[in-house]
Protein backbone atom coordinates (compact mmCIF):
# COMPACT_ATOMS: atom_id res chain seq x y z
CA UNK A 1 0.00 0.00 0.00
CA UNK A 2 1.53 3.33 -1.03
CA UNK A 3 2.15 5.83 1.65
CA UNK A 4 -0.82 8.35 0.46
CA UNK A 5 -3.39 5.94 0.62
CA UNK A 6 -2.22 3.88 4.25
CA UNK A 7 -2.47 7.86 5.63
CA UNK A 8 -5.82 7.87 3.85
CA UNK A 9 -6.84 4.40 5.66
CA UNK A 10 -5.38 5.60 8.55
CA UNK A 11 -7.70 8.75 8.72
CA UNK A 12 -10.98 7.81 7.81
CA UNK A 13 -13.05 5.11 9.51
CA UNK A 14 -14.35 2.75 7.13
CA UNK A 15 -17.83 3.29 7.23
CA UNK A 16 -16.75 7.44 6.63
CA UNK A 17 -14.88 6.80 3.27
CA UNK A 18 -18.36 4.16 2.13
CA UNK A 19 -20.42 7.03 3.12
CA UNK A 20 -18.66 9.45 0.92
CA UNK A 21 -18.61 7.00 -2.12
CA UNK A 22 -22.19 6.70 -1.83
CA UNK A 23 -22.65 10.23 -1.51
CA UNK A 24 -21.01 11.55 -3.85
CA UNK A 25 -21.72 8.94 -6.31
CA UNK A 26 -25.40 8.96 -5.83
CA UNK A 27 -26.34 12.32 -4.50
CA UNK A 28 -24.09 14.28 -7.05
CA UNK A 29 -20.95 16.29 -6.43
CA UNK A 30 -22.90 19.53 -7.03
CA UNK A 31 -24.23 19.57 -3.52
CA UNK A 32 -22.53 22.17 -1.46
CA UNK A 33 -22.56 22.51 2.12
CA UNK A 34 -22.39 19.77 5.55
CA UNK A 35 -24.16 16.76 4.23
CA UNK A 36 -26.36 15.08 6.70
CA UNK A 37 -26.23 12.01 7.82
CA UNK A 38 -29.98 11.34 6.42
CA UNK A 39 -28.55 12.15 2.81
CA UNK A 40 -25.84 9.95 3.33
CA UNK A 41 -28.49 6.98 4.40
CA UNK A 42 -31.35 7.76 1.30
CA UNK A 43 -27.97 7.78 -0.79
CA UNK A 44 -27.28 4.65 -0.10
CA UNK A 45 -31.14 3.43 0.38
CA UNK A 46 -31.34 4.44 -3.24
CA UNK A 47 -28.30 2.42 -4.26
CA UNK A 48 -29.39 -0.64 -2.63
CA UNK A 49 -32.74 -0.37 -3.96
CA UNK A 50 -31.90 -0.05 -7.86
CA UNK A 51 -29.53 -3.06 -6.73
CA UNK A 52 -32.39 -5.37 -5.38
CA UNK A 53 -34.50 -4.32 -8.58
CA UNK A 54 -32.09 -5.95 -10.59
CA UNK A 55 -32.23 -8.80 -8.66
CA UNK A 56 -35.89 -9.43 -8.25
CA UNK A 57 -36.85 -8.21 -12.30
CA UNK A 58 -33.69 -11.50 -13.46
CA UNK A 59 -35.00 -14.01 -10.95
CA UNK A 60 -38.46 -13.81 -10.33
CA UNK A 61 -41.03 -14.61 -12.52
CA UNK A 62 -43.43 -11.42 -13.52
CA UNK A 63 -46.26 -12.71 -10.96
CA UNK A 64 -44.24 -12.76 -8.15
CA UNK A 65 -42.60 -9.18 -9.23
CA UNK A 66 -46.72 -8.23 -9.34
CA UNK A 67 -47.55 -9.64 -5.93
CA UNK A 68 -44.72 -7.38 -4.25
CA UNK A 69 -45.23 -4.27 -6.13
CA UNK A 70 -48.95 -4.71 -5.01
CA UNK A 71 -47.81 -5.10 -1.33
CA UNK A 72 -47.97 -2.40 0.96
CA UNK A 73 -44.85 -2.01 3.22
CA UNK A 74 -44.96 -3.27 6.51
CA UNK A 75 -42.78 -0.91 8.03
CA UNK A 76 -42.17 2.97 7.86
CA UNK A 77 -38.82 4.86 6.52
CA UNK A 78 -37.55 8.14 7.41
CA UNK A 79 -39.77 10.76 5.66
CA UNK A 80 -38.35 12.35 2.25
CA UNK A 81 -40.48 13.88 -0.42
CA UNK A 82 -41.48 12.25 -3.66
CA UNK A 83 -38.95 14.72 -5.68
CA UNK A 84 -35.87 13.95 -3.18
CA UNK A 85 -36.94 9.79 -3.56
CA UNK A 86 -37.29 10.69 -7.58
CA UNK A 87 -34.06 12.10 -7.13
CA UNK A 88 -32.14 9.43 -5.19
CA UNK A 89 -33.02 6.55 -7.59
CA UNK A 90 -32.34 8.40 -10.62
CA UNK A 91 -28.95 9.00 -9.71
CA UNK A 92 -28.03 5.76 -8.44
CA UNK A 93 -29.56 4.29 -11.34
CA UNK A 94 -27.32 6.95 -13.57
CA UNK A 95 -24.20 6.36 -11.29
CA UNK A 96 -24.53 2.28 -10.90
CA UNK A 97 -22.42 -0.11 -11.87
CA UNK A 98 -24.88 -2.18 -14.01
CA UNK A 99 -27.10 -1.15 -16.43
CA UNK A 100 -30.94 -0.28 -15.38
CA UNK A 101 -33.45 -0.10 -17.35
CA UNK A 102 -37.22 2.06 -16.32
CA UNK A 103 -38.05 -1.73 -14.88
CA UNK A 104 -35.48 -1.19 -12.24
CA UNK A 105 -36.08 2.65 -11.62
CA UNK A 106 -39.65 1.93 -11.55
CA UNK A 107 -39.21 -0.95 -9.06
CA UNK A 108 -36.61 0.95 -7.00
CA UNK A 109 -38.60 4.34 -6.59
CA UNK A 110 -42.08 2.26 -6.15
CA UNK A 111 -40.89 0.61 -3.32
CA UNK A 112 -38.90 3.51 -1.47
CA UNK A 113 -42.28 5.37 -1.90
CA UNK A 114 -44.76 2.85 -0.53
CA UNK A 115 -42.15 2.24 2.49
CA UNK A 116 -42.95 5.97 3.79
CA UNK A 117 -46.73 5.22 3.16
CA UNK A 118 -47.53 7.22 -0.62
CA UNK A 119 -50.00 6.01 -2.52
CA UNK A 120 -47.81 5.18 -5.61
CA UNK A 121 -48.46 3.01 -8.56
CA UNK A 122 -46.29 0.88 -10.81
CA UNK A 123 -47.62 1.51 -14.47
CA UNK A 124 -46.87 -1.35 -16.90
CA UNK A 125 -47.27 -0.19 -20.93
CA UNK A 126 -47.20 -1.32 -24.24
CA UNK A 127 -46.81 -0.20 -27.60
CA UNK A 128 -46.20 -0.79 -31.04
CA UNK A 129 -44.02 1.21 -32.77
CA UNK A 130 -43.02 0.24 -36.06
CA UNK A 131 -44.52 -2.83 -35.82
CA UNK A 132 -42.82 -3.66 -32.53
CA UNK A 133 -43.88 -4.36 -29.34
CA UNK A 134 -41.96 -2.48 -27.06
CA UNK A 135 -42.85 -2.38 -22.88
CA UNK A 136 -42.22 0.07 -20.64
CA UNK A 137 -42.62 1.14 -16.91
CA UNK A 138 -43.57 4.14 -15.60
CA UNK A 139 -44.41 5.46 -11.72
CA UNK A 140 -47.69 7.27 -10.39
CA UNK A 141 -48.06 9.43 -7.19
CA UNK A 142 -51.45 11.43 -6.97
CA UNK A 143 -52.68 10.80 -10.70
CA UNK A 144 -48.93 12.40 -11.74
CA UNK A 145 -46.64 10.52 -13.54
CA UNK A 146 -43.79 10.84 -11.32
CA UNK A 147 -40.71 8.54 -12.84
CA UNK A 148 -40.46 7.58 -16.34
CA UNK A 149 -42.82 9.91 -17.65
CA UNK A 150 -41.01 11.41 -21.13
CA UNK A 151 -41.99 7.56 -23.31
CA UNK A 152 -45.36 7.22 -21.32
CA UNK A 153 -47.22 8.88 -23.56
CA UNK A 154 -46.34 6.88 -26.07
CA UNK A 155 -47.59 3.34 -23.87
CA UNK A 156 -50.77 2.53 -23.39
CA UNK A 157 -51.11 0.89 -19.88
CA UNK A 158 -51.74 -2.83 -19.14
CA UNK A 159 -51.28 -3.68 -16.16
CA UNK A 160 -51.02 -1.19 -12.55
CA UNK A 161 -49.56 -2.43 -9.13
CA UNK A 162 -51.47 -1.85 -6.98
CA UNK A 163 -54.64 -1.83 -8.75
CA UNK A 164 -56.86 0.29 -7.85
CA UNK A 165 -55.90 3.61 -9.59
CA UNK A 166 -58.74 5.80 -7.26
CA UNK A 167 -61.79 4.68 -9.43
CA UNK A 168 -59.80 6.09 -12.81
CA UNK A 169 -61.31 3.57 -15.63
CA UNK A 170 -58.34 1.79 -16.82
CA UNK A 171 -58.41 1.46 -21.29
CA UNK A 172 -59.01 -1.71 -22.25
CA UNK A 173 -56.33 -3.07 -24.22
CA UNK A 174 -57.08 -5.63 -27.15
CA UNK A 175 -54.50 -7.66 -28.91
CA UNK A 176 -55.14 -5.66 -32.22
CA UNK A 177 -54.23 -2.65 -30.22
CA UNK A 178 -50.90 -3.64 -29.39
CA UNK A 179 -50.19 -5.24 -32.31
CA UNK A 180 -51.10 -2.88 -34.99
Amino acid sequence: MSNSLHALWRSASTVDLAGRLVYTSVMGKGAQGGRSIGDVLLAAEALMFVALARIVVAALPFRLLAAWMSRPSGRRAAAASPDRLRLAVERARRYSPWRCVCIHHGVALHRMLRRRGYPSHFVYGLSSAEGALEAHVWVELDGAVVAGGDEAATFQPVATFPDDLSGRPRPKVSVDCVTR
